[in-house]
């Protein structure tokens, strides 16, 4: 199972643009049971176990760039452009409650919630480079709402 997804938000301030991009993502394995003391209707507990990525990039420029400019940032040269991305990446156990309805003997609908715990965070900055002092606030901790159609055998 994947998952993902991204918000942002820009203004210009003093003449220049700013834009802050958050985005989540990860992947695992999910094991579900349905309960079997209901017909008609499913209902399942179940976890998902994998890893994630939270993303922040961070942006300050005048939106003006030039190709020899560019190079130049990279080098010595004052600039008024600045870019950053820092990445949480970490763990996750995500136990999960579904309710199935069947619309058709081979199409159901599914809402259900859940809650993803994270352990093993590492944040970083370009290249790599560890950072300190990220507020415990910041994490891919999160309670959620999920809902979709399934296609396949359903016995209930």
């Amino acid at each position: 199972m994947g998952f993902g997804g991204s918000t942002s938000s820009s203004a210009v301030v003093g003449g220049q643009n700013r834009e802050v991009i958050y985005s989540l993502g990860g992947g695992g394995l999910t094991l579900e049971y349905t309960l079997p003391f209901l017909r008609d209707i499913g209902i399942s507990v179940g976890t998902t176990i994998g890893r994630g990525t939270l993303k922040i990039e961070l942006y300050k420029n005048s939106g003006s760039f030039n190709w020899g400019n560019i190079w130049n940032e990279a080098g010595s040269s004052p600039t008024n452009n600045y870019g950053r991305t820092l990445e949480d990446n970490y763990w996750f156990f995500t136990p999960t409650l579904n309710f199935d309805i069947p619309l058709q003997r081979f199409v159901n609908f599914r809402v259900g919630t859940g809650y993803q715990f994270t352990f093993g965070d590492n944040w970083s900055v370009e290249n790599g480079q560890d950072i300190s002092g990220v507020p415990s606030s910041i994490n891919g901790k999160s309670f959620f709402i999920q809902s979709g159609i399934f296609i396949g055998f359903f016995s209930y």
